[in-house]
């Protein structure tokens, strides 16, 4: 719908890429063709990426190797225990 009104200062411009007179300035009027539903899916797309989580067997392997360090860090300072109180006897 266009009233082949021009347009001056006061145009109303919208998302369609339209300038409308102060008749057809109401979406309504002038069949307003923008897709809200699209545009809001692309935003939340960006602005929520999607989680990855990693996989399990990578966890266990992680635990597994922290656990054999620190029994391997005990082991050795109960041997530099027994060898200073050795010492110091």
């Amino acid at each position: 719908m266009t009233c082949k009104k021009k347009v001056k200062l006061i145009g109303f411009g919208y998302r369609c890429k339209g300038m409308f007179c102060s008749v057809y300035r109401y979406p309504e009027e002038h069949a307003y063709t923008f897709d809200f539903k699209s545009a809001g899916r692309v935003t939340l797309a960006k602005e929520n990426p999607p989680c990855r989580c990693d996989k399990l067997e990578t966890r266990i392997y992680d635990v597994v190797i922290i656990v054999s360090i620190c029994f391997q860090i005990l082991y050795f300072l109960s041997l530099y225990n027994q060898i200073c109180i050795c010492i110091s006897q």
